[in-house]
C-alpha cells in the first residue's frame, strides 16, 4: 500500500481535510476512490496467492496469504465502521 493511501487507515476525514486544508468531503473524494481500490487489488492478490498455495500443496503459504487477504478486509471493514460513526 502506498505511503498516502495507507496512512487513510489511521485517521478520520475531518483529521485529512484539515491536513490538506481542505473540507473533509473533498478529502474523501480526492483520496478514498484510489485507497479502496488499491485495497480491492491487494485483497484479489491475497486471493490468489491463497488459490495458488493451495494447486501447488503448501499449506504455511495458503495460511499466510488467507490471513493477508483477511487482515486487508477487516481494514475495509473498520475503515467502514469509523466512516458511519463520524
Amino acid at each position: 500500500m502506498s505511503t498516502e493511501t495507507g496512512q487513510l487507515q489511521h485517521h478520520s476525514w475531518v483529521e485529512i481535510g484539515a491536513a490538506l486544508g481542505v473540507s473533509k468531503q473533498a478529502a474523501h473524494q480526492r483520496l478514498a476512490k484510489a485507497w479502496a481500490s488499491q485495497l480491492r487489488d491487494e485483497i484479489k492478490t491475497a486471493h490468489k496467492a491463497h488459490k495458488t498455495a493451495l494447486r501447488e500443496g503448501t499449506p504455511d503459504e495458503a495460511a499466510a496469504a488467507t490471513a493477508t487477504r483477511d487482515a486487508l478486509i477487516l481494514e475495509f471493514k473498520n475503515a467502514s465502521r469509523r466512516k458511519k460513526a463520524a
